[in-house]
């Protein structure tokens, strides 16, 4: 009778047959050693995720390795809260250094205290530099900080003895979307910007055409006149800029002029810039004054209803003009104004002014204005001015005024758009065209054209006029309050025709009046302030007086001192 062996039993007896010396058992048994317990052992990472002998031998290496570098991590930090400041104060010249740089970016993820790992790798190279010798005294050791915390601990203590750049976060995430949306509330739909912050002696110029005083009771009542004009102005008109003395006028029912503005819907902007100032060396180019105290003045605006503000700088074509000297000073004026803008809540209008005085042809003029426009947002980069809430407010190219040959507003289009399209970055909401002078007809078609324009328009093209939106106000005006309606009508009529503009779909119908189709041109056109000696007035912002002055045209200063 048979009996049945089980599969086992068969496997033990033929183990116990093999001889030890056999090449086969030999080959197994290295091969379980070889797979089983020396690649493991040489493999932490296999050796933690799939084999048993992690439990007594990795995590006991995981410990010591954490302990270690806690120790290393110590000894860092107290190597360097012994070492003096030797680079802290040492200003960064790359020209000066005799040999390159070593630049080490650190970048860590989140780690629990003590370790200290960025000290641990700085006071690495550190002592490299210092056993190296004499022949390294020309070498530094320059971090760029990428922490989000100012308040880091590594990074203060190494900003004593190791030259350092940070990363200072100029806006929060909240302050970039309350910039960005106010920028596209005042150019949505083809809204644009009535301009009506001329300046006193500015808007006596203005009044004298008309044979109206210049007084603060006749500026008031034409602006009362502008800003009551009925609701359905907020249609064509996304923002009003305003001058110190406006913002804080009232109308003849006690209301300010700001909350009737801002009950229409319409954004309230102010003037920031305080006039120029000349630039020695240079063929009577001018920089802008205003930048000391204007974050002071910018907070207190914001506190009074502004959401943006506007500074203009002047540029024009001439004899060497416009130099580099006046491009790059008055492109870091822009940028260092808009950056104090934005710090305060404030969307910045940037407005690099190409003037129209000259004879220069429309190819000079599309030139000039790249260059200004290129340096201009290379200034902004730099100063960390977030384009997205930004307005630019620049020039039409067009020829100088007393260039002889004429060109056609689809001429003034094309050099305009491709002059934008090659400086401009996408990121800027809209830009608003200034009228240099031209008639409001002239603004308003050229203005179409550019909407019209075949070329990429990634931005919105409005307008920012202001006498040529104006311009057939004043003369329906006439300083009579009988003519109130009609003064209204006159604006309503141009601000609906630039808003028509600024969505390309403007019709022009051979029947403008007369004060439309007039040229607005003035000579060096630059914002006339009035006699200092009679603007001795105060106005109180906050706790603080601001005294306000501005300059005079250079020529005629001895006629008022």
């Amino acid at each position: 009778m048979s009996t049945s062996i089980s599969p086992a039993a068969m496997l033990l007896r033929r183990l116990r047959r093999l001889s030890w010396g056999s090449t086969a058992v030999q080959l197994f048994i290295l091969t379980v050693v070889t797979f089983g317990l020396l690649a493991p052992l040489a493999c932490h990472r296999l050796l933690h995720s799939y084999f048993y002998l992690r439990h007594w031998h990795l995590n006991q290496m995981s410990q010591e390795f954490l302990q270690q570098s806690l120790k290393e991590g110590e000894a860092a930090l107290h190597y360097f809260e012994e070492l003096p400041s030797a680079n802290g104060s040492v200003p960064i010249v790359w020209q000066a250094t005799p040999r390159p740089w070593l630049v080490i970016t650190i970048i860590t993820v989140d780690r629990q205290p003590g370790f200290h790992y960025v000290l641990q790798v700085v006071s690495q190279f550190h002592r490299l530099l210092q056993q190296c010798g004499p022949q390294c005294e020309g070498h530094q050791l320059f971090l760029c900080n990428v922490e989000r915390s100012v308040n880091h601990f590594d990074a203060k203590l190494l900003s004593k003895p190791v030259t350092m750049a940070h990363r200072f976060p100029a806006l929060t995430p909240e302050q970039k979307k309350e910039l960005s949306d106010i920028a596209q509330r005042i150019v949505a739909n083809g809204k644009g910007i009535l301009a009506a912050d001329e300046s006193v002696g500015t808007m006596g110029n203005r009044l004298q055409r008309i044979k109206v005083e210049n007084t603060e009771e006749n500026r008031r009542q034409f602006r009362e006149i502008l800003f009551t004009v009925d609701n359905s102005i907020n249609q064509s008109i996304g923002g009003v800029i305003l001058f110190h003395e406006t913002l804080y006028q009232k109308d003849s029912q006690g209301k300010l002029f700001r909350n009737i503005l801002k009950e229409k819907g319409i954004v309230v902007g102010i003037k920031l810039d305080q006039g120029g100032a000349p630039l020695a060396g240079t063929n009577k180019e001018t920089t802008i004054q205003g930048l000391d105290g204007l974050s002071e003045r910018c907070a207190q605006y914001k506190k009074d209803g502004v959401d943006f503000g506007k500074w203009r700088a002047v540029l024009r074509i001439a004899d060497q003009c416009p130099s580099s000297l006046a491009i790059q000073e008055n492109a870091n004026t822009l940028a260092r104004y808009a950056s104090i803008c934005q710090q305060n809540g404030l969307v910045p209008i940037v407005e690099p002014e190409v003037i129209p005085d000259g004879d220069h042809d429309l190819e000079h003029c599309q030139y000039v204005t790249e260059k200004v426009l290129a340096a201009v947002y290379k200034a902004l980069n730099d100063h960390h001015v977030y384009l997205e809430g930004t307005l630019l407010k620049p020039n039409m190219v067009t020829a100088g005024h007393a260039c002889t040959k004429k060109y056609t507003p689809e001429q003034v289009a094309m050099a305009t758009v491709t002059a934008l399209h090659r400086t401009v970055p996408a990121a800027v909401p809209g830009i608003c065209f200034l009228s240099g002078g031209m008639s409001e007809e002239d603004a308003t078609l050229n203005l179409n054209a550019i909407n019209l324009c075949p070329l990429p328009k990634p931005w919105k093209l409005s307008f920012s006029y202001g006498r040529a939106l104006q311009a057939s106000a004043l003369a329906a005006w006439g300083g009579k309050a009988e003519n109130k309606k009609a003064t209204q009508e006159a604006f309503m009529k141009r601000a609906v025709v630039n808003c028509q503009a600024a969505k390309g779909q403007y019709v022009h119908t051979g029947s403008s009046g007369a004060a439309s189709t007039q040229s607005l041109f003035t000579a060096s056109y630059t914002y006339i302030y009035t006699n200092i000696k009679n603007l001795m007035k105060f106005h109180t912002i906050g706790r603080s007086l601001c005294l306000c002055f501005v300059t005079l045209p250079f020529k005629s200063l001895n006629t008022y001192f």
